[in-house]
């Protein structure tokens, strides 16, 4: 019982082997796409958009700031002041200029 079955098996491998490959079928030719949307569309769109955005804004000084904050403020544009002198010079002119500018910020 067993050769036959191996007789069977080489009988169908051979006609597997032989099979004729299957066609590959070629797609068909896509029809002309519509033409786009007008741009008129997406603009009108985009413009809405924007027109309900908040409009930014330049960052503002507070209108109050802490003596700490003051004296902070005061203290590094002091310093700016005398580097850009060489450090020469006279260091209470730099700061009561310091001063003044800081205090105009905040008016």
């Amino acid at each position: 019982m067993k050769a036959t079955t191996k007789k069977t098996e080489k009988a169908a491998a051979p006609k597997a082997a032989k099979a004729a490959p299957k066609a590959v079928a070629k797609p068909a030719a896509k029809p002309a796409e519509a033409p786009k949307a007008p741009a008129k569309k997406a603009a009108a769109k985009k413009a809405t958009i924007q027109a309900t955005l908040p409009i930014a804004e330049a960052p503002r000084a507070p209108k109050t700031v802490s003596p700490e904050e003051r004296y902070h403020m005061i203290q590094v544009r002091a310093y700016y002041k005398a580097l850009d002198n060489g450090f020469t010079g006279d260091a209470i002119r730099f700061w009561l200029d310091a001063e003044k500018e800081i205090d105009e910020l905040f008016k």
